[in-house]
């Protein structure tokens, strides 16, 4: 019997590659997007604390 660690990383990886096989490039378009707007977040962040401030 394998340890219930060995089984839950077998059962990730296994999830892991089902997902990406699915999805194809769909992660990669998913981060981008997350990126973009989290620089666009942090921007807007700056500015707002730079008008507050003034």
């Amino acid at each position: 019997m394998s340890t219930v660690n060995g089984i839950e990383k077998d059962v990730l990886f296994m999830t892991l590659a089902i997902y990406f096989l699915l999805t194809g490039w769909f992660p990669l378009i998913l981060v981008s997007v997350f990126i973009t707007l989290s620089v666009l977040a942090n921007v807007a962040i700056r500015r707002l604390d730079d008008y507050s401030g003034r």
